[in-house]
């Protein structure tokens, strides 16, 4: 009994010295629990593969199944049991049937310890959805119909295909179809923009690997952009109606883009010799300007101001609606005013009834910049009234500034010339006679400082 309580005792304070070289069965069954619990307890333990070969249900096949392990697109792991078909058991024997299957074995046993990431995957449909919402939403106002246009062209085409499966080859196809259906040069140049754009943000986001190659496109046939001569305009202020004489000479004058002509406001926006240019309105909605340069103070001739004015007096009698958000160009039933509808009801039956060649609004931007070079007016005031980004000149874009009396004395000359237009066609053909046979020369507008 005392012996028995020795060896306790001694068992108790003895050290134990373990051999470093021995292994210890247990460590890997503790190193296995450990990888299983960090895996999740549906992921089993990683081994080397080596299965048989065996005959399938009709024994007709040598067939074959092992598991393959990869990531989800989140970083999880997963394992999927795979079954293939390795050949005929009537032409091949196992033992040919593990050679073959012996290769497969080998990638997936690599493949087993280092899975790769599976690729993400979305369909066209559904990323042309994401990209309107987050990226096309961001665009202009201007631009959001075409390139929206485009979208539903690009859906017709690829729909639920997958985009990692769409190739340069099937854009492409697709441009030639689109110029098959009538589509001009420029049209589809601007829909390779949109293509390029939705794929650019699907790299981005890991729904492709690379941008599709910049397919053919028709060359462009240059044309000179269409543009009012200083004649046209006044004939189409002169025999325009009292509401829009004044859109007429403010587009001229001023050389504004549509938009932002839409978005000019009475308050603080527009004095007795300024205009500012703080916002535009597209389809209604009211943005930013096209550009940083765009955001400025234009000078304007007492001719203008005047038109305005008198726009203001006879828009107060009509009986529309009143703008409540305060812009200058009002709709007459009191909705915001559109540029596009402008052009098709107003500016285009105008120009069919005089004869002159059709154009839009930006036409009288072109005249305006035309007019001011002709005029002599420099080009530092020309960039900084039309709200140009930049010149190309290092000179004129950093080390050359404008002064106000430039852009002042450019309003003035150009109203002068414009009220000249105006009037010059009425004394050839609006010219009336009094009693005597004398004529009476058109009263010219009051000039306000």
């Amino acid at each position: 009994m005392a012996l028995c309580c020795a060896n306790e005792a001694q068992m108790k304070t003895r050290k134990f010295h373990i051999n470093p070289t021995v292994k210890n069965p247990y460590d890997d069954k503790i190193a296995n629990a450990i990888d299983s619990a960090g895996q999740g307890a549906s992921m089993a333990r990683r081994r080397l593969q080596n299965p048989e070969p065996f005959m399938n249900r009709t024994k007709k096949l040598w067939v074959a199944s092992y598991a393959e392990y990869f990531l989800d697109p989140d970083g999880t792991e997963r394992r999927q049991r795979r079954q293939i078909t390795l050949g005929p058991t009537a032409t091949m024997s196992k033992r040919e049937a593990s050679r073959k299957l012996r290769p497969i074995l080998d990638k997936v046993n690599a493949a087993a310890f280092n899975p790769t990431p599976t690729k993400k995957s979305i369909a066209f449909d559904d990323f042309a959805e994401i990209w309107k919402r987050d990226v096309l939403s961001l665009k202009e106002p201007s631009t959001r119909p075409t390139m929206r246009g485009h979208v539903e062209r690009l859906k017709e085409r690829f729909g639920a295909r997958d985009m990692r499966t769409i190739t340069a080859g099937d854009i492409q196809q697709f441009i030639a179809i689109r110029k098959i259906m009538g589509n001009g040069p420029k049209t589809l140049r601007n829909l390779w923009i949109t293509t390029r754009l939705i794929w650019a943000a699907a790299k981005k986001q890991d729904f492709v690997d690379d941008i599709p190659a910049k397919p053919d496109l028709p060359g462009r046939t240059k044309t000179k952009p269409r543009y009012f001569t200083l004649r046209e305009v006044g004939q189409i202020i002169r025999f325009a109606s009292q509401l829009d004489r004044m859109i007429y000479w403010l587009a001229a004058e001023t050389g504004l883009r549509a938009g932002e002509l839409a978005g000019l406001k009475l308050t603080n926006e527009i004095c007795q010799n300024r205009i500012e240019v703080k916002q535009s309105v597209w389809n209604g909605k009211e943005g930013t300007p096209k550009t940083a340069n765009a955001v400025r103070t234009i000078a304007i001739s007492g001719y203008l101001y005047k038109e305005i004015r008198n726009y203001e007096l006879s828009y107060d009698n009509y009986e529309a609606g009143i703008d409540t958000d305060n812009f200058l160009l009002k709709d007459p039933i009191g909705k915001p005013w559109d540029p596009n509808s402008f052009v098709k009801q107003n500016l285009q039956p105008l120009l069919n009834t005089m004869g002159i060649q059709r154009a839009g609004l930006h036409a009288f931007r072109h005249f305006n910049a035309s007019l001011m070079d002709s005029l002599g007016v420099p080009l530092k005031t020309r960039q900084e009234r039309l709200g140009h980004a930049a010149t190309g000149s290092l000179t004129l874009d950093v080390y050359t500034h404008s002064t106000w009396e430039a852009n002042v004395k450019a309003a003035e000359t150009l109203g002068e010339k414009i009220w000249e237009a105006v009037n010059a066609e009425s004394f050839d053909s609006l010219t009336a006679a009094n009693e005597n046979g004398s004529e009476v020369e058109a009263s010219k507008p009051l000039v306000i400082n």
